[in-house]
């Protein structure tokens, strides 16, 4: 997809280079109510041979019937295939409720995407930053409350069936060990009757360790949004915002081969809001899930340990937790550095923007690696899901 892209990109800029349009105007650069205006014998030959007379000089416009032709082609393909990157925006927005942006996401400013399952208020509403800087988001939506109920009833409903088999589990381990006369086995059966303590506490604590990680994730969250609400103020930040507003002007004035350039542009702008839409819709359902199989890993947490005094699965599941709910922070940093740093130069050209909106991923994988995180699945691209 992206040797695609790069090739059509390449492409249209040696078309717009190799047929760009002539402009052919007069010397004269000034204008007096003096000057004569055309004539309508003028504009009649301007229109047949294309041709005029303006004081006393003759100025022709050069007709390519070719070029005019490739030209309109392009221009009307790109208009048609706009209406799928336009179309996806406005699914966007009815899932958001808003106008969806990456900077809106990263830094908690959409309810959509909020994985605190733990809040259950009815309207929805949370509040992010502190002090000053404190604002709050609501969401008009029933989605977000309707989705956290469901989760927290089947949550209720598999805690109660975790807690019933793993009394079935302490009665197998209590009678093995009645029955066991080898040491070797009474040894193991002990480590077992020790593991399942562990678990049955894990159990019942396992809602404070999901708010721990909830209230440790939306502290990081605070502080970022404080520093971009700090460097909004200064007019470091908003780009995106600014980009495609200028992008809809641009497109507005422009025909041929320029309208195409900036088609291109916004194609690439939507493609990127796209990749991050999907990857925080894909986190809230991952973290709900996430919370709902909570019950499930204490059952197989005796059996896990016993082999090798490691809890595999528990250990998965917490790591898959909290780099799911971790991995906003660490956008909200990475978009934040690049604010303060080329926050202005974005401003001035809408492929540096894009870039920057590119290497969000990028850095986000280059953290992974450093931290070894790389076994976290739900974070890794679909493409890198197949493969393993």
């Amino acid at each position: 997809m992206k040797k695609l892209i790069s090739m059509l990109l390449v492409a249209v800029v040696l078309f717009n280079f190799i047929w760009c349009n002539q402009n052919y105007a007069t010397t004269n650069t000034t204008y007096t109510e003096d000057d004569p205006k055309i004539s309508s014998s003028d504009l009649e030959s301007l229109v047949e041979e294309g041709k005029s007379k303006y004081k006393g000089e003759d100025t022709k416009l050069e007709f390519t019937p070719l070029r005019s032709l490739i030209g309109t082609i392009a221009n009307l393909l790109a208009r048609f295939f706009n209406l799928f990157p336009k179309l996806i925006q406005l699914l966007m927005w009815i899932c958001c409720g808003q106008q969806f942006s990456i900077e809106k996401t990263v830094f908690g400013e959409i309810a959509v995407f909020d994985v605190d399952y733990f809040n259950l208020s009815d309207p929805y509403e949370y509040t992010i930053g502190t002090g000053e800087h404190e604002k709050t988001v609501s969401s008009e939506e029933s989605a977000p409350i309707s989705l956290r109920q469901s989760i927290a009833k089947f949550y209720y409903i598999l805690r109660l069936f975790a807690a019933a088999i793993s009394l079935l589990i302490l009665i197998y381990v209590g009678i093995r060990m009645a029955l066991a006369t080898v040491a070797d086995d009474k040894a193991k059966y002990k480590k077992m009757l020790i593991a399942w303590v562990e678990s049955i506490l894990i159990l019942f604590l396992m809602q404070y360790i999901i708010a721990a990680i909830f209230g440790l994730g939306k502290l990081f969250e605070n502080i970022i949004y404080n520093l971009k609400e700090l460097a909004s103020s200064s007019g470091d930040v908003g780009f995106e915002t600014y980009i495609s507003d200028q992008l809809s002007q641009l497109m507005l004035g422009r025909a041929g081969w320029q309208y195409v350039m900036y088609s291109l542009i916004f194609w690439v702008l939507v493609g990127i809001q796209t990749k991050f839409f999907i990857l925080y819709f894909k986190r809230l359902i991952t973290v709900g899930f996430l919370i709902l199989i909570s019950p499930m890993i204490t059952i197989t947490y005796p059996i896990d340990k016993i082999g090798d005094g490691k809890a595999q699965a528990f250990s998965v599941w917490m790591n898959e937790l909290m780099m799911n709910v971790f991995i906003q922070p660490i956008h909200g940093v990475i978009y934040l550095v690049f604010m303060f740093t080329a926050g202005e130069i974005a401003k001035k050209s809408a492929w540096v923007a894009l870039i920057f909106l590119l290497a969000l991923t990028k850095i986000e994988k280059i953290i992974l690696k450093l931290f070894d995180l790389r076994k976290v699945t739900s974070l890794k691209p679909i493409d890198e899901q197949r493969k393993d």
